[in-house]
């Protein structure tokens, strides 16, 4: 279980390390920054227009390129390594 605590207000934005250092197209650093926001991929899939569907299978790559399994070892990485900011 991971509990991330953080200000609700404060609006996180993908940085440039993002892309470089996973490799992410940059949708699929909205995404990562969508779930470090602690929203779904059903959410993300709704407020971008995309079926459910296509984001999972986005999310399936951004956890390959990044080594991850789970969408919570995902979000800790990225807290981790700063690519959100």
């Amino acid at each position: 279980m991971v509990l991330l605590i953080r200000d609700p207000e404060q609006k996180l934005e993908v940085g440039a390390a993002a892309l470089s250092a996973f490799g992410l197209t940059p949708s699929e650093a909205r995404l990562t920054a969508v779930l470090v926001a602690g929203h779904s991929v059903a959410d993300y899939a709704a407020q971008a227009g995309l079926s459910p569907h296509s984001v999972r299978s986005q999310l399936m790559a951004v956890l390959a390129k990044t080594g991850t399994h789970r969408q919570s070892e995902l979000v800790v990485l990225a807290l981790q390594a700063g690519v959100l900011v």
